[in-house]
């Protein structure tokens, strides 16, 4: 068993966000276990499931993207215009979207 002895003011090791990346990447892969990777590197079990949560809160929170479309002509001319009939009063039709 392997003790590390953290001396001076600072009594908390400093991960840099490269080196929780690579450990958050080895919990990923198929077959991998936690524990035996949080205990490999010197953690505790709970503070790789911190980072795991922190890592897909920071995906999710990225939002949907959007992307860019194209229409070849041939798609161009297939494609029927779809504006609102006139009849439809104008609070309606609000939520109309063009493309």
């Amino acid at each position: 068993m392997r003790v590390e002895v953290l001396g001076g003011i600072e009594r908390r090791r400093r991960w840099s966000r490269d080196d929780k990346l690579r450990i958050i990447e080895e919990t990923l892969a198929p077959g991998a276990v936690v524990t035996e990777i949080a205990r490999r590197h010197g953690i505790s079990t709970s503070l790789v499931f911190t980072w795991r949560r922190a890592r897909l809160a920071s995906v999710v929170s990225a939002g949907p993207k959007l992307v860019p479309v194209q229409l070849t002509p041939a798609e161009a001319e297939s494609v029927s215009s779809t504006e609102a009939p006139a009849a439809i009063p104008s609070r309606r039709r609000r939520g109309l979207i063009e493309i």
